[in-house]
């Protein structure tokens, strides 16, 4: 399962030009993007040098634990 999530990772060396936007209630105005893959949501900010992952978070959980 992990070696999967990080072969869906690797799409993000690509640049996506129309990411979805994932809104944080805590800082929305970092511009972070959503990646989804099963059950999974990637969470990532984009700049010119690199992608950062954020957080992989567990969809099926409460989404309040994500305090992003």
């Amino acid at each position: 399962m992990i070696e999967k999530l990080v072969l869906k990772t690797d799409t993000l060396t690509n640049k996506i030009l129309s990411g979805t936007r994932y809104i944080s209630n805590r800082r929305p105005e970092v511009n972070y993007q959503k990646l989804i893959y099963g059950n999974h949501l990637i969470i990532y900010l984009e700049t010119e040098e690199r992608v950062e992952v954020i957080r992989v978070f567990d969809a099926r959980q409460n989404p309040i634990k994500l305090k992003l």
